[in-house]
């Protein structure tokens, strides 16, 4: 009788181990079907970035993602960096703001106006040649000309932002 008992724990640990397995593969189909959406709409899965500041403090550049509140940022301890974690589309802004306000001036991030309010603009090409020394980008292109004082126009959660020098804007 002890060996029969015996099979039937077995076979019951067997059926618990199937089931447990049924459900992890459900889990990671779900995980999959979720990710794949995700990544349609443009966010996708959490990611980070690590950041070296040359002209700010890391407070200060966390200070600035703060006010457009991208993703998770934290200082690095001992070191002038920021470890910034969100999804590729945040990491993208993120990086872009702290490459042009990582500069000796002091820069101001501003919403203009709701984007409903912006479709009579003008363009970032228009702007740029009315400051003739500003470089203006976007996001996901931000301004790269050396030599320039950098700034940003971009949409970010339904506004019209312009990153720029706190004397130009």
């Amino acid at each position: 009788m002890s060996l029969r008992l015996k099979q039937e724990k077995i076979s019951g640990l067997g059926r618990l181990r199937l089931v447990v397995l049924s459900v992890g593969v459900f889990v990671l189909f779900l995980a999959g079907y979720s990710a794949a959406a995700d990544d349609k709409a443009g966010s996708g899965p959490a990611r980070y970035t690590v950041v070296s500041l040359r002209h700010i403090s890391a407070q200060k550049g966390k200070d600035y993602l703060a006010q457009t509140r991208i993703g998770t940022v934290s200082q690095l301890p001992g070191a002038n960096m920021l470890l910034i974690t969100g999804s590729p589309r945040e990491l993208i802004k993120a990086i872009a703001i702290l490459k042009v306000v990582d500069a000796e001036e002091p820069f101001v991030i501003k919403e203009i106006l709701p984007v409903s309010s912006a479709q009579d603009l003008p363009s970032i090409e228009q702007i740029g040649a009315k400051f003739g020394d500003l470089s203006i980008g976007t996001f996901s292109d931000p301004p790269t000309r050396i030599g320039q004082v950098k700034a940003i126009v971009d949409i970010h959660n339904g506004a019209l932002v312009a990153v720029a020098p706190a004397g130009r804007l």
